[in-house]
């Protein structure tokens, strides 16, 4: 079952939280998922197994204190009033 998790992270020394929906998280796959959100090749990440070389690799990237949680809320009704103020109505012209 997918569910919402915050990932709490610092690169170079600035903290970050990144929610995501993923389908059963883990301490190996909250690294690749923030290495990859920063920039890392999926190709570098997404075969390792290994936590330690996660963090070593991550690290070169200035990542560090990579941790998770499940979301406390799927969304706020103020975090779901501004996105419908910003949806985009997408009207099909192919069948006018």
């Amino acid at each position: 079952m997918k569910r919402q998790y915050e990932l709490h992270f610092v690169r170079h020394e600035k903290k970050y939280t990144l929610r995501v929906i993923f389908d059963g998280m883990t301490e190996i796959s909250s690294w690749k998922i923030v290495a990859i959100n920063c920039g890392a090749c999926f190709g570098e990440f997404g075969s390792t197994n290994s936590y330690q070389e996660l963090v070593e690799a991550a690290g070169r990237m200035g990542i560090e204190n990579v941790r998770w949680n499940r979301a406390s809320h799927t969304m706020a009704f103020s975090e779901r009033a501004e996105l419908k103020s910003q949806q985009i109505k997408i009207v099909d012209i192919t069948n006018a």
